[in-house]
């Protein structure tokens, strides 16, 4: 989502609000500061989303593929990754008492809003680890988010199928889950919070949390990635918007007087961008200013 991609999602809500739309001002133009960063990773000049993420929320370039690793580890060799890991904003936010939430509209396991520690990106369930992987106790990205990672209060996106066995029919498709490990995860995360929790799996659910009565929510709304905001109104089995989920996801952290961290991603522009579908990038940029309106008109 480069400055091109931001100025014509400008143009485009602008105009849908009946205006010519280049004097249009995006919530995220209104906010009081505007960063620009370098994203090549250490050994690629055109990044990867894995490496800018890690460098982004942990702070330090990284290689291609690496999810909470230093430069020192390489793609898919555990044994390099062992000693590497990086910290993120999340346990750093989590360690200092604040609670923490991730919101995307790509799988939860996905590159960007993974909150683990990973030799590969696509290490999302554990039939997706090598041998050598397994061999070096190495765990995936869905068994850390649930059982190693720190305690996230609020998990919202894609991505069930990383979360059910292989014997589980999902829901909503039919389609069976990616665990080999009889490990249904979903199962696992309720079991193991210690206040009121909620695993949701559509609109109808969501809509039913009552922030104030809930401290831990996770939604996984699809069995891949949710949907492009445009295709939305074809779920029958119906999904949040991006800005819903941001609006909950608040509700629910701004309880901690301590304060929180949420990461709010609009996970499918860039799918869009890589496959050359405008409308689609564009509607999701749209639907990520959404976002951050409902959090510039919630009091904190």
């Amino acid at each position: 989502m480069g400055v091109s991609t931001v100025t014509t999602a400008r143009i485009l809500k602008g105009q849908k609000a009946g205006n010519p739309g280049e004097e249009t001002v995006l919530a995220m133009d209104s906010l009081p500061y505007t960063a620009m960063s370098k994203t090549y990773n250490i050994d690629l000049q055109v990044p990867d989303s894995a490496a800018c993420a890690t460098a982004f929320l942990c702070g330090v370039k990284t290689n291609q593929g690496l999810v909470g690793l230093d430069g020192r580890a390489t793609s898919k060799n555990c044994s390099s990754a062992k000693g590497h890991e990086v910290a993120s904003i999340l346990e750093h936010a989590e360690r200092a008492g604040k609670s923490t939430g991730i919101v995307t509209t790509a799988r939860v396991t996905h590159a960007t809003p993974a909150a683990a520690h990973s030799a590969a990106r696509g290490w999302e369930a554990d039939s997706d680890l090598t041998a050598e992987a397994r061999d070096n106790n190495f765990t995936d990205i869905a068994y850390q988010l649930v059982e190693e990672a720190p305690d996230i209060e609020v998990i919202l996106g894609g991505g069930r199928r990383a979360f059910l066995t292989n014997n589980m029919a999902d829901p909503e498709d039919g389609t069976r889950g990616h665990r080999t490990d009889s490990r249904d995860l979903t199962r696992r995360w309720l079991d193991r919070k210690p206040g009121p929790a909620r695993y949701v799996w559509n609109q109808t659910e969501f809509n039913s949390v009552d922030p104030e009565s809930v401290d831990y929510l996770v939604g996984l709304f699809e069995p891949n990635h949710m949907r492009y905001s445009v295709d939305r109104t074809n779920d029958t089995a119906g999904e949040p918007s991006l800005a819903d989920m941001t609006g909950k996801a608040i509700q629910i952290l701004q309880k901690n007087q301590n304060g929180f961290f949420l990461l709010v991603e609009g996970g499918r522009i860039d799918h869009a961008h890589h496959s050359s579908k405008a409308v689609k990038a564009l509607e999701d940029t749209v639907a990520l200013d959404d976002a951050v309106q409902v959090r510039r008109e919630l009091r904190i």
